[in-house]
């Protein structure tokens, strides 16, 4: 059975040695995972 307002999602997170995340990339992933930049910072 399954929660019928969730749904399972794989997202892939780039990682580039030290470089940071650009703040679009970012923003996608947050989009593609149903989560609001002040979740996301509840969160970290």
């Amino acid at each position: 059975m399954r929660h019928p307002e969730f749904r399972r999602t794989t997202l892939s997170i780039p990682v580039h040695g030290n470089q940071a995340l650009p703040i679009g990339t970012l923003m996608n992933i947050l989009k593609d995972a149903q989560v609001d930049v002040e979740r996301f910072n509840e969160l970290v």
